[in-house]
């Protein structure tokens, strides 16, 4: 009986202690460009041209809101900002009224973006991210920024490094250039 225990105890360690097998370490990779193409003010052309553009290429876009024009001549309704929503586009905040922020008190940017975040919210869409008016910002807009979103875009035109700002993200502004923007794209891979 000694023996018996003795070999199933053995047999026990030794399959706990069996050897995993090797793991594959890969070399790291270089980093992959993103690219994310945001359409400012919520005009009406981002539902009736841009989302099949988008569509036929199998990808996505991000549309930033003025709220206060959602609904008026040559902008978003409602209904295209959910539909755009439920076709993966992201609805990102781009204030109520469309100021230049660093024009405004402190109160007066709260106001803007509590009033947007609230009207897009109203709508059913989640609104993590804000694209700032004009491509202005500065210390005082970021800071509230962040009590409202999770990011916000302050353009400069520069391409966003490792060491990044996430209330001041960079971006190419162009309207309607798509040489300029297919020459961004081929540098940046």
């Amino acid at each position: 009986m000694r023996r018996l225990l003795f070999i199933v105890w053995t047999l026990l360690i030794l399959s706990s202690c069996g050897a995993e097998a090797p793991r594959r370490i890969d070399p790291p990779r270089a980093p992959v460009p993103l690219f994310t193409f945001v359409f400012d003010d919520g005009n009406d052309t981002d539902y009736i041209v841009a989302r099949d553009i988008f569509a036929q290429q199998g990808v996505v876009a991000c549309s930033a809101i003025t709220t206060d024009w959602i609904g008026t001549q040559d902008h978003l309704t409602a209904a295209q900002i959910t539909a755009l929503r439920d076709a993966g586009w992201e609805i990102m905040s781009h204030t109520a009224s469309h100021p230049n922020l660093r024009s405004l008190s402190a109160a007066q940017i709260e106001d803007e973006f509590f009033r947007s975040k609230k009207a897009l919210e109203g709508l059913g869409v989640a609104v993590r991210n804000i694209v700032y008016p004009y491509n202005k910002s500065n210390e005082q807009v970021r800071e509230i920024a962040g009590k409202y979103y999770r990011s916000g875009r302050g353009g400069t035109n520069a391409v966003n490094t490792a060491d990044i700002d996430p209330y001041y993200l960079k971006s190419f502004s162009h309207k309607h250039d798509l040489a300029g923007m297919e020459r961004y794209i081929d540098t940046a891979y």
